[in-house]
């Protein structure tokens, strides 16, 4: 049978939606489905991203070390200039990666990709974050990314106050490790704490008994700057919250979500539908993602 190698990288949330988008492609075309865990974190020297799928119950096995030599001969490839379009006939078999919008860099959802007649091996790269590739299996692809629930006591209690209360999860993440955090946005637009704290009294306004769950990657002096309520809980490594896996368990089990451009909080929120699929929530996400198409109709764009 032939295979779909799909090289993951990036974060816990761009290495999900790789996944989603890859095992949707390969059910689609009867591929069995290879992750290429390597080749996409060799040279993750800014961010130290790793392999984080490994807890999750998803299907496919990991590539063998030739299964993802093709990925190295077409980065010694663009490095000559060779370009790539969407999908390439290459001496290996087929090859697509994401293209962006030329006039913006922005990118948006590929319509062509889900209508691939694939039946040869075919290696796929880019981040896909859009769930216009995988809403076909969306019901799949949840259960298959199904978050463990942590062992950690703290976790485990402060998961159960945010089932029982009118939880808001806040997601602020700012790049800090970026040399210029405006790369990660559209438009190089970042959003402003003024804007934050708009969406924060709409939905203090909405859901007047509600208690907010703050998660950022370290306390940040602009979190002060935030009009939060008394009822405000920081989900920090500062206030002893580590671990990825951990704290997207803890987002998704929020009712109400506010959050930027982080394709990790989108996953938070997409995923705690499945927990309050006969209640309202009420989403807010940024609209300064980089793929245009990254947010659900449903949601609230700010």
């Amino acid at each position: 049978m032939p295979k779909l190698i799909i090289q993951l990288s990036g974060g816990l949330g761009n290495q999900m939606f790789q996944y989603a988008t890859a095992r949707t492609l390969a059910l689609q075309n009867n591929l069995d489905l290879v992750i290429d865990n390597r080749s996409g974190f060799f040279r993750d020297k800014l961010y130290v991203r790793k392999y984080e799928l490994k807890k999750f119950p998803i299907k496919g096995r990991l590539a063998n070390f030739h299964e993802i030599i093709p990925f190295f001969f077409i980065r010694i490839m663009i490095r000559f200039k060779k370009k790539y379009q969407l999908k390439n006939k290459i001496f290996f078999g087929q090859y697509i990666q994401e293209q962006s919008n030329t006039e913006d860099h922005s990118k948006s959802f590929l319509q062509a990709v889900k209508k691939y007649q694939l039946n040869e091996n075919v290696w796929i790269k880019g981040y896909w974050q859009s769930p216009y590739y995988f809403e076909k299996y969306k019901d799949l692809i949840q259960s298959e990314l199904d978050l463990p629930k942590p062992n950690n006591d703290n976790f485990k209690s402060l998961g159960k106050k945010i089932l029982n209360s009118e939880s808001v999860a806040l997601g602020l993440r700012l790049y800090e490790e970026s040399e210029n955090p405006t790369t990660h946005s559209l438009n190089f637009k970042e959003k402003k704490i003024v804007e934050f704290n708009n969406v924060i009294e709409k939905v203090k306004k909405k859901h007047p008994e509600s208690s907010f769950f703050v998660f950022c990657t370290h306390r940040s002096k602009l979190l002060k700057k935030l009009n939060l309520p008394k009822k405000t809980t920081f989900i920090t490594p500062e206030d002893g919250y580590t671990g990825s896996i951990e704290k997207l368990w803890l987002l998704s089990q929020c009712k109400h979500h506010i959050f930027n451009n982080s394709s990790f909080y989108w996953w938070g929120a997409w995923l705690s539908s499945k927990f309050y699929k006969n209640n309202n929530q009420t989403i807010y996400a940024a609209d300064n993602f980089i793929n245009k198409d990254g947010l659900l109709k449903s949601w609230h764009k700010f």
